[in-house]
């Protein structure tokens, strides 16, 4: 059930919704059913086809090809779920006619223009400067004074939430590298990808997501004016589960600056995340079937060796992108960061697929 907040002034936001994959489907399901939305164009440059029964049921707009200043002109927000060469050519135009604009993709989340034109081949310097680092639990302030946001990555929204706040804390020794050894389901490859059957490497030579996971750590490391010779250095080792669609597992190992014990890692992670609905510090293994459909992430602490351990799980579609995104949008706007969001399932069955949801959704 969605609960309006009682003292929040009821207010509606127009959105866009800019493609027709994995995350589109699963963003305009959410915005469908979230109480200060109206969705007031979709666009798809391609006959669409193959949508879930249902996607479109109840709206009062269907797909079309909206050209930039078309999708300025009928939304407050537009969501750019499609190519990153989309989101540079309606980028411009929202931000032009003083409306949010919010990307899936990667061209605005390196803030770095040499490295935001090496990976994804973004040259416009001026948009970039006003991209902000979407991720709502790290940076809501920031998030609710952007015009443009960068939502993140799949892969570092599992490892950043993790180790974010132990960087921040200054009990990480930065002269290690960080590793990182992540397990995705297959639908966090793009369409495009063919499964087949069990877990393989995926662009682990070197995976775009690498610099965007070093580029917040150093942030976290600087909060601290810790004095680093040269950048932190992350190990990423990205997998993908041929065998299941959605999820992201993250194991994350970094090395303390001296003697820990477990219970003093889980209290910083505690703290961090205290009154986050939607992060969760377990003293358990987590497992990614009690998050997939929902908006939580889930996140476990040891110390093995003198090393200290962290585990992640979330939803690769919907904490690592669509949900997120709404949690972005919620603060563009004022309202409560998790409006429309599903903290948990409420039962799970033991038989649970990871391509459809166990049993009854709770939503805020």
């Amino acid at each position: 059930m969605l609960n309006a907040l009682p003292t929040q002034e009821k207010r509606e936001v127009k959105a866009v919704v800019l493609g027709s994959g994995n995350t589109a489907v699963e963003l305009i399901s959410i915005l469908k059913k979230h109480p200060h939305v109206r969705l007031t164009g979709l666009r798809s440059s391609r006959a669409v086809v193959g949508l879930p029964a249902g996607t479109l049921d109840g709206l009062a707009v269907q797909y079309e090809n909206l050209d930039p200043q078309d999708a300025a002109d009928k939304g407050d927000v537009v969501f750019s779920c499609a190519e990153d060469a989309v989101a540079m050519d309606y980028a411009p135009a929202t931000l032009a006619a003083g409306k949010k604009f919010i990307d899936f993709g990667g061209a605005f989340r390196l803030r770095d223009p040499a490295l935001a034109e090496q990976w994804y081949k973004n040259t416009n310097r001026e948009v970039l400067a006003q991209a902000v680092y979407g991720q709502p639990e790290l940076f809501p302030d920031q998030i609710r004074k952007a015009r443009l946001i960068a939502n993140p990555g799949c892969y570092p929204t599992a490892v950043l939430l993790a180790v974010s706040p132990l960087l921040k804390c200054g009990i990480v020794d930065t002269r290690q590298a960080i590793g990182v050894v992540a397990i995705s389901g297959y639908s966090g490859a793009g369409g495009s990808y063919q499964p087949t059957h069990g877990v393989r490497p995926y662009k682990t030579a070197e995976h775009r997501h690498r610099p965007e996971i070093k580029q917040i750590c150093n942030d976290y490391v600087a909060l601290q004016r810790q004095d680093v010779s040269g950048e932190i250095r992350v190990l990423f080792s990205p997998h993908i589960n041929d065998d299941v669609e959605r999820g992201i597992e993250a194991h994350v190992t970094v090395q303390p600056k001296r003697r820990i014990e477990e219970g003093e890692v889980r209290d910083v992670l505690e703290q961090a995340y205290a009154g986050e609905r939607l992060i969760q510090v377990v003293d358990h293994e987590p497992d990614v079937r009690d998050v997939i459909h929902t908006d939580l992430c889930q996140i476990a602490a040891w110390v093995q060796d003198g090393a200290i351990k962290l585990i992640s799980v979330i939803d690769n579609v919907r904490k690592g992108a669509s949900g997120q995104a709404v949690q972005n949008m919620n603060l563009l706007f004022g309202l409560e960061k998790n409006e429309g969001l599903r903290p948990a399932l409420t039962k799970r069955s033991e038989s649970h697929s990871c391509g459809s949801p166990a049993g009854e959704v709770e939503f805020f």
